[in-house]
């Protein structure tokens, strides 16, 4: 029965991670005022510290895991070997400690300063190794350049020589730490994209069939783009588009109302946007014939208004082609006003 309960509570952990995991990722603009580690904080912290499925003197207890105190009800603390841990369960302490003791220290000590996510996490870290106490979040220089009393470059100096000597000693290792805090804690935080747009050649909502259309991607921060196109429930196509090129072309042999959509990516997430229709029309069938081109020969010139005159004067037939042609005002017959409409567009040529 403990075990079950041990195992629920496992889930329920892991359900409100991966909330809290898609709210933090899917979220837009600067983390301000950050109040609880992100899950790029823990994993920032897992890698300075390592993982040790055996407990191991720290300097001043015995730590296990991802650097928690090594002890339970059972077994006091102790140098070495007497306890093991699996990385879930060290996982589990390190976050458990953070919430209840070191984010608390962190949020006490920089009230009134608005932290984007990296800024806490990085603190937290700093937290997490040196305990946090004695003001030691307040005084460090990443929270004095926050408050504006040093410059990034004077903080990223002061804090790389920030509380590395263990026992008088100064450590190489606590120096690294330092500086890799330092980088995230002045890291750009980016997002995915705020918004993913698509919009057609012209804002027009009409095309013939045949023609090219052309479709351009619009975002910001995006690395790629998405576009689908339907035709009611049918995919008709699907691409993916470099974020430098935006722009997709494309002709559509079957009439009727189309749908497309744009999505726009970068490492960091998706961003759907709204669809947008457009209908495409029957394109008019190209005339089989020149106007007036009564020989059939590529242009229509005086020879033609000749054959026409021939014809009027019963001297010669036409096929069926070449009364279609000469039939210029489509009344069925060809006849003078046919002949004279010839005549007049030979002189406007």
């Amino acid at each position: 029965m403990f075990q079950n309960r041990k195992e629920n509570k496992k889930i329920m952990k892991k359900i409100m991670a991966g909330v809290f995991t898609g709210i933090f990722l899917f979220s837009t603009g600067i983390h301000a005022n950050a109040q609880e580690i992100s899950q790029k904080g823990v994993e920032f912290i897992c890698g300075l510290e390592g993982f040790n499925e055996n407990c191991y003197w720290d300097y001043a207890q015995s730590s296990i895991g991802y650097g928690t105190k090594c002890s339970n009800s059972t077994v006091q603390p102790h140098k070495s070997g007497l306890h093991s841990i699996t990385e879930e369960e060290a996982k589990d302490a390190m976050e458990t400690g953070i919430a209840k003791t070191y984010a608390p220290r962190v949020i006490k000590q920089t009230a009134g300063l608005d932290l984007n996510q990296n800024q806490f996490d990085a603190l937290v870290s700093l937290a997490y190794n040196t305990g946090g106490g004695l003001n030691r979040i307040y005084n460090s220089p990443l929270v004095k350049c926050a408050r504006g009393e040093l410059t990034e470059s004077q903080a990223r100096t002061q804090y790389a020589n920030y509380l590395v000597t263990t026992g008088g000693t100064w450590n190489n290792g606590l120096y690294n730490r330092r500086v890799k805090e330092a980088n995230f804690f002045f890291e750009e935080i980016r997002y995915q994209p705020g918004y993913a747009e698509v919009s057609l050649q012209g804002d027009r909502e009409i095309f013939m069939t045949g023609e090219d259309v052309l479709f351009f991607m619009h975002s910001d921060d995006a690395e790629v783009y998405y576009l689908t196109i339907r035709q009611d429930d049918e995919i008709l196509c699907s691409e993916r588009i470099p974020a430098e090129q935006a722009l997709y072309v494309k002709a559509f042999d079957e009439p009727g109302v189309y749908t497309v959509s744009c999505a726009a990516g970068n490492a960091y997430g998706v961003t759907s946007g709204e669809p947008v229709q457009f209908e495409v029309f029957e394109a008019p069938a190209e005339p089989k014939y020149l106007e007036g081109d009564i020989n059939l020969d590529g242009v229509a010139d005086s020879r033609d208004l000749q054959l026409l005159q021939d014809y009027l004067q019963c001297k010669s037939t036409f096929t069926k082609e070449q009364f279609e042609v000469a039939d210029l005002n489509l009344d069925g017959v060809c006849n003078i006003f046919d002949f004279n409409m010839l005549k007049k567009l030979l002189l406007q040529n």
